[in-house]
Parts: structure tokens; sequence; C-alpha cells
């Protein structure tokens, strides 16, 4: 600022303020999950050649939920609506019959956390480059997100 220049109090303005979230969560069913896919990469193609919802989807997700014996993927999609001037909500709208996938024993063993979601970035981001994935429903959302991380699959930056 220069020692010409004055603050007043048209140019400063301070606001207080809130904005909620409200989101809308995915039921895990605790029982043993059994999946019919060995690969990260089949349990994907089954979403794509399942078909996709009735109406657009804003956002699909793919979740990374874990115990001390076990990794299990969800997908799910959202739309966000505005429910008043402070408050969003983002409800579930999309949740394909293949709704989770347990990874097997032999993905994860022996990897940390970290290598393991690394592990499922790597093979997600191979998924979004492939025909299989831009041909389907899931290319037309606004974009694909891996949860764990917050990284962006789609659209690729």
């Amino acid at each position: 600022m220069s020692d010409d220049q004055e603050i007043t109090p048209e140019n400063s303005v301070i606001k207080y303020g809130h904005f909620s979230v409200i989101e809308e969560e995915l039921d895990f069913p605790f029982d043993d999950l059994e999946s019919r896919f060995d690969k990260v990469t089949s349990w994907l193609q089954q979403i794509c050649d399942e078909g996709g919802p009735a109406h657009s989807i804003k956002e699909y997700r793919i979740g990374l939920i874990y115990s001390e014996f076990e990794y299990t993927l969800s997908f799910h999609g959202v739309n966000a609506y505005q429910q008043d001037r402070h408050t969003e909500l983002i409800k579930i709208e999309f949740q394909p019959t293949e709704l989770f996938f347990t990874l097997p024993n032999d993905y994860f063993e022996g990897l940390t956390y970290d290598a393991i979601k690394e592990k499922i970035m790597e093979e997600l981001s191979k998924f979004v480059k492939s025909d299989a994935f831009k041909k389907s429903f899931i290319s037309q959302a606004q974009s694909v997100i891996f949860q764990p991380t917050g990284d962006v699959l789609w659209p690729e930056e």
C-alpha cells in the first residue's frame, strides 16, 4: 500500500458465515462379502457392461473400506442439491449391482496401506484410459474420484 492510500470502511468488508454439506453414506454390509472377480479392472468392466443410471450423475466415487484382514472397494454415483442458501445435500443416486469388490488376499499381502492405495490408483488410472471406460456411462460424469486419496481420475488432467 502506498503512503497516500487510505483504508476506508468501503474497501474492507469482513463477513461471517457458514455452509453445511450433508452427505448420504453407503450402507456397508458387514457380512463376509464374496466377490466373483479377481481383478479391479474385471469388477469395473462389469459395472460398465451393466449399464448406467436412468439420469445423469455428476460424480462417481470409488471408495476403499478396510479392516485388519480385508480391503474392499466400493463404487457409487452422487449428485449435489442446494437445500437452502447454506446447505448442500449430496445424495447417492447410483449403485451398481456389484457395489462392492473385496480385494483378493494376494493383491495386498505384505503391502502397507499407502502401497495398496498406490497400487489401486495405478490400476484405476489405466482403466480410465481404456476404450471400455471411454465408451461407458461413467465417462459422462463431470468427475470420477478415488476417495481415499481425493485424486480425480476423470477427467484426466
